[in-house]
C-alpha cells in the first residue's frame, strides 16, 4: 500500500519550504520569550485586536442583568469573635465590621447589575446603630446602647437573597494583656501622664481608638503608695508634702515604680497657649493636618515643666512632640462640630487640681476637595474632553482622586455625582457616591459629567460613544492576557507540533514509523517549551512558570492530535478511493 504522504527526499524545494517554516516558528518562540514584558504585551494586544475583530463580526448577544447567586459572610471583626463563650457576642461600646461576599453564577461574568446591598435591624435596634457601606458589601454594628440579648440584623441583595446575623450585646471584658508606661520621675506637686498599652481581649495585638477609649485607667483597679494619686483620666499626681524617694503603684494588677523628686522652687504667674492650623476630620494618621499647639509658663525657671492635654479621646488625639509643651492636635472621624481641648499645667494645687488651665474650643471641620487630580473610567485615565468608547451591555467603574488645599490627602468627602446625557445611553449603577459604575443601555453619542458632591465646581465632562453590543472587548486587560496565554501559548505550540510532525513524516516518508514521527515532534516541542520559559528568567519584567510550560505542552499535545486525526482521515479516503469499482477497473 502506498503511503499517504510521499518522501521529500530528492525534492529539495519542498524540504527547504517545510524546514524553513519549522525553523522560523521555533526561532520566533525563542525570540518572543526574550522580549521585555511591555513589548510582549503590545504584541499580544495586536493579536487580541485581530481575534476580537473576527469574533465581533457576529452580532453581540443582548445584554442581560446578572443577579447574585449567594451571600456569604467572609469576616467578622468583633473583638470577641473566637473567644470561648462569646462567639456570637458584640462588645458594648465597640464597632463590629461584617464583610460580605456577593457571589455570582460561574458562567456569567458581566455582573453589572447593582447588587442593592442592604441591611436593616430586626431585633434590639434601639441598642445599636447600623452603618452600611454598599459599595464594599460591608456592615458596621455600632453598639452604643445597653447590654441586650437576641439582637439581629438582616442583610440582603437583589434577587431575594438574604442572611440573618444574630448577636448579643455584652459588657466589654478586660484585656488579657496590657502594660503601663509612666515617666521615670516626677516632682512633688506635679502630674505626669500614665499610658495603658494593651491588646484586645483575644490578645492579638489590636490597638485602636476603641481600645484606647474603653480600656483605660478609669476602667482598671488602681493602688498607689501614700502621696500618689492616679487620675482616672490617665495622670499620676504627687501631693504636696510627700517625701521624695521611690514610690510604687499598681494599675489593673500591673506594678510600677516612679522616683519622686523635691518640689520645684517658686510659682509661675500663669500659662500661655498659642495655636495654628485647623482641626479636620481624619484618621489620626495624617500628619499634614491638625493644630500645632504650644503651651508655656509665664515666669522664669519653669521651662522643663510639662503640660497635660485632656478632652474627648473620640473627638481628637493630642500627640506630644519633642519639645515640652508642644502638641499636634488631630481630629478624628466624627460629626462636624466643636471640640473642647483643655490644656492644664502639670503643677498642681493641694487638692490635685491644676494650678493653671485653659480650655480652647476648636471647630472640627472636614477638608473639602480643592482639586481633582485623577479620574478613571474603567482603565482609561480621562481629562476634560476625553472621548470614551464602549458597547451596549458593558459596565465601567468610575474612580476619582481628590486633594484638599495645599495638596492635603485627607479629603473627608470623596463622593461623586455622575450624570449622562442623554440619560437613555447609560445608567449609573453600584454605590452612587463612593463607587459608581456606568452600564451602557443603547447605541448613540453623548456626554458623561463627573463632579464632586462636596465641591461641585470640581467637574469634568467626557465625550461618550456607545456602539452595538460586542462579543469581545479587545481593550479589556483580561482579554489581552487570555489571548497571550491561550492563543499565544496554545496556538503557537500547536502549530509547532503539527508542523514538526508533518515535516518529519514528509521528509522521512516510510523510513520513519508514525509513532517515531509523533515522538520526534513531541521531543522538540517539549524542549522548546522549557527553553522559552527558562529564557524568560532573563527577560525584563518577566518570569518563568511551570503553569506556562503546561499550557505550552497542552497546545503541542492538541496539535499532535489534530495531525493524527488528519493523517488517519487521509488514509481512510485513500482506502475508499482504492475500493471503488471504477478505480479497480482502470
Amino acid at each position: 500500500m502506498r503511503k499517504p504522504f510521499p518522501s521529500l527526499k530528492n525534492r529539495p524545494w519542498t524540504f527547504y519550504l517545510f524546514f524553513g517554516l519549522y525553523a522560523f516558528l521555533a526561532a520566533f518562540l525563542v525570540v518572543e520569550s526574550a522580549l521585555p514584558a511591555s513589548v510582549s504585551s503590545a504584541h499580544s494586544g495586536v493579536v487580541a485586536d485581530i481575534v476580537a475583530f473576527f469574533a465581533n463580526l457576529v452580532p453581540g448577544a443582548e445584554a442581560k442583568p446578572v443577579l447574585p447567586a449567594g451571600l456569604t459572610l467572609k469576616t467578622d471583626s468583633s473583638y470577641l469573635h473566637g473567644l470561648p463563650g462569646h462567639e456570637d457576642d458584640v462588645a458594648l461600646g465597640t464597632t463590629t465590621m461584617l464583610d460580605y461576599d456577593i457571589e455570582y453564577p460561574l458562567d456569567d461574568h458581566g455582573s453589572y447589575l447593582d447588587p442593592t446591598f442592604e441591611a436593616e435591624k430586626i431585633r434590639g435596634g434601639e441598642e445599636f446603630d447600623l452603618v452600611v457601606d454598599a459599595a464594599n458589601s460591608v456592615v458596621r454594628i455600632v453598639s452604643n446602647g445597653n447590654p441586650r440579648e437576641d439582637c439581629a440584623i438582616e442583610v440582603s441583595v437583589a434577587g431575594g437573597i438574604s442572611e440573618v446575623y444574630s448577636f448579643d450585646i455584652v459588657e466589654l471584658p478586660a484585656p488579657l494583656e496590657f502594660s503601663i508606661e509612666v515617666p521615670s520621675s516626677v516632682h512633688v506637686g506635679e502630674a505626669v501622664p500614665v499610658r495603658v498599652v494593651m491588646s484586645d481581649p483575644l490578645g492579638s495585638g489590636k490597638d485602636d481608638y476603641e481600645l484606647r477609649r474603653y480600656f483605660d485607667v478609669a476602667s482598671l483597679p488602681v493602688r498607689a503608695d501614700e502621696g500618689l494619686v492616679i487620675d482616672p483620666e490617665g495622670y499620676l499626681f504627687v501631693k504636696e508634702g510627700t517625701l521624695p524617694g521611690r514610690k510604687e503603684f499598681s494599675i489593673g494588677g500591673k506594678r510600677g515604680k516612679i522616683d519622686v523628686l523635691p518640689a520645684r522652687g517658686g510659682d509661675p504667674i500663669g500659662i500661655e497657649v498659642t495655636h495654628e492650623g485647623n482641626l479636620s476630620l481624619n484618621d489620626y494618621d495624617y500628619e499634614q493636618s491638625g493644630i500645632l499647639l504650644k503651651a508655656s509658663y509665664l515666669g522664669s525657671g519653669f521651662e522643663g515643666v510639662p503640660f497635660v492635654v485632656k478632652g474627648d479621646p473620640m473627638a481628637f488625639k493630642a500627640v506630644p512632640l519633642a519639645e515640652n509643651g508642644t502638641f499636634l492636635i488631630k481630629g478624628y472621624r466624627r460629626k462636624v462640630g466643636e471640640v473642647e481641648v483643655r490644656v492644664e499645667s502639670a503643677l498642681r494645687k493641694a487638692d490635685g487640681s491644676p494650678l493653671f488651665e485653659k480650655t480652647i474650643t476648636f471647630p472640627l471641620t472636614e477638608i473639602v476637595p480643592a482639586s481633582l487630580v485623577e479620574t478613571r473610567i474603567g482603565d482609561v485615565l480621562v481629562e476634560e474632553g476625553t472621548s470614551i468608547t464602549s458597547s451596549v451591555g458593558a459596565a465601567l467603574p468610575i474612580t476619582a482622586r481628590f486633594l484638599g488645599v495645599g495638596g492635603n490627602e485627607n479629603v473627608y468627602d470623596r463622593s461623586l455625582e455622575v450624570s449622562v446625557f442623554p440619560e437613555s445611553l447609560a445608567r449609573v449603577s453600584g454605590n452612587l457616591t463612593t463607587s459608581p459604575s456606568l452600564v451602557f443601555n443603547e447605541e448613540g453619542e453623548g456626554e458623561i459629567t463627573i463632579k464632586s458632591r462636596a465641591n461641585p465646581s470640581l467637574s469634568l465632562t467626557v465625550d461618550l460613544r456607545v456602539e452595538e453590543a460586542k462579543n469581545v472587548d479587545p481593550s479589556s486587560p483580561g482579554f489581552g492576557f487570555s489571548i497571550r496565554k491561550n492563543i499565544g501559548h496554545l496556538g503557537l505550540f500547536a502549530c509547532l507540533s503539527v508542523l514538526g510532525a508533518v515535516f518529519f513524516r514528509l521528509y522521512f516518508g516510510s523510513q520513519l514509523p508514525l509513532a517515531l514521527t509523533i515522538g520526534s515532534s513531541s521531543v522538540v516541542t517539549a524542549l522548546l517549551a522549557f527553553l522559552t520559559e527558562g529564557i524568560q528568567l532573563l527577560a525584563i519584567d518577566r518570569g518563568a512558570s511551570l503553569v506556562d510550560v503546561g499550557i505550552d505542552l497542552l497546545g503541542g499535545f492538541g496539535g499532535l492530535l489534530l495531525f493524527l486525526a488528519v493523517y488517519l482521515l487521509v488514509l481512510l479516503i485513500r482506502c475508499l478511493i482504492k475500493k471503488k469499482p471504477g478505480r479497480q477497473a482502470s
